[in-house]
């Protein structure tokens, strides 16, 4: 056992279902928060391999947080290979390309929906110290929004 073993994180979330870590959309492969290893910031990283769409979701946090959609060609790396369909405040906007997204704290934006997916990608996210819970959503699925926010 290494001094630093316990700053490194190799597992998306302990004690969630199978099926709510893994789905014929998704595979979600890393988590880390203020839970999950004491004073870190929140990241996640998940595969997306099917079109997947929450529904509207609106909501709002009281701090920063950023997205990334990267694709998967080694070739070509900045083709997403797909199309990603979000709302910031009332503006809808499209993504097919790799992208970062910065969302500023206060600003209203909806869970991104995968509209339409050729091959793989690669979806991040993140922001500073922040607890997650679950809630429920359109689909009875999970998601994560942190303590206190909508």
């Amino acid at each position: 056992m290494g001094k630093y073993d316990n700053l490194v994180s190799q597992m998306y979330k302990q004690g969630l279902e199978p099926d709510q870590v893994k789905s014929k959309y998704y595979n979600k492969i890393l988590f880390m928060d203020d839970t999950t290893m004491k004073g870190s910031p929140y990241v996640e990283v998940v595969w997306y391999f099917q079109p997947y769409d929450l529904g509207k979701n609106s909501h709002v946090h009281s701090w920063d947080e950023f997205l990334g959609f990267m694709g998967t060609d080694p070739d070509d790396p900045m083709n997403l290979h797909a199309r990603i369909r979000m709302e910031i405040e009332d503006e809808v906007m499209y993504i097919d390309k790799s992208s970062l997204v910065w969302i500023p704290a206060g600003l209203h934006h909806s869970i991104f929906a995968v509209e339409e997916i050729d091959r793989p990608i690669l979806h991040f996210s993140g922001g500073p110290n922040a607890v997650y819970e679950k809630t429920g959503n359109t689909l009875g699925e999970k998601w994560w929004i942190p303590k206190g926010d909508k």
